[in-house]
């Protein structure tokens, strides 16, 4: 289990990985937030490092890499260099491809969302989701739970600079006269997806929290709680932001 305040071994076994193969600081990063998000083993991590594996955790490993080194690109570069913005924005598209090609290696081949429960048909120690976010998932097994909380995590984080990329590319054209109607639509548009995806997170926890998950589902709860408690005030989600709060004082008791 990954604790806190501190890396595990794993974490610190994928910096070594990292440095062997001479990757850049901004994909350690990811690689070390990855590990820690998903609790990899030693043997997992070796074997996302060998070529040819086209497995999802492998997936969202790059999708988590592509999405930190962009976003990293965005923060450093002259922003009024169309060349550069147009290849982020490329690149975004083709990282948004390849989250859709994987989340049917997830989900049994299909692109429809788990099965639900009813209300109340569900016991678990989490804070319910019905009349907030909509009804928990159901799931086959806690790391199937895991493999969907942490792609939708993904697509949260994704979103944003996606539409990040689609305004820079817009701003770098001659002449371009920016609007506050305009902006509002970008804004509300990029918000749209993140909520949409980290709600999606929302729904997974009661399954995560039932007797028998142990501190697992605690801990992949807590990960997620601070993207949700971020996205939720964005939207003016109160009711939303009230329940991650709930969620976190559950973490406590």
């Amino acid at each position: 289990m990954v604790s806190r305040g501190s890396y595990t071994d794993e974490v610190v076994h994928t910096a070594v990985i990292c440095h062997e193969m001479q990757l850049s600081e901004h994909l350690l990063k990811a690689m070390q937030v990855f590990a820690m998000f998903m609790e990899m083993t030693r043997e997992e991590i070796e074997f996302l490092q060998e070529p040819g594996k086209d497995t999802p955790l492998d997936g969202l490993l790059r999708c988590f890499t592509e999405t930190t080194r962009i976003t990293c690109v965005i923060e450093e570069f002259d922003q009024s260099n169309r060349e550069i913005c147009q290849s982020l924005l490329d690149s975004c598209i083709a990282l948004e491809k390849l989250h859709e090609g994987l989340y049917p290696k997830i989900h049994q081949g299909v692109h429809a969302d788990p099965p639900t429960y009813q209300a109340g048909d569900l016991d678990t120690e989490f804070p319910a989701t019905d009349n907030i976010f909509g009804p928990a998932y159901r799931f086959s097994s806690l790391d199937d739970a895991r493999l969907h909380m942490f792609f939708w995590l993904s697509l949260s984080f994704f979103y944003p600079v996606f539409y990040k990329c689609q305004i820079l590319v817009m701003e770098s054209q001659p002449g371009f006269v920016p609007t506050v109607l305009q902006g509002k639509r970008w804004q509300s548009d990029e918000h749209r997806l993140s909520e949409l995806y980290a709600y999606k997170v929302a729904r997974s926890f009661p399954y995560c929290g039932q007797k028998g998950m142990g501190t697992c589902g605690l801990y992949y709860g807590l990960q997620c709680t601070i993207q949700i408690s971020r996205t939720c005030p964005h939207v003016r989600n109160w009711e939303g932001f009230v329940w991650a709060t709930a969620f976190l004082n559950t973490l406590r008791n």
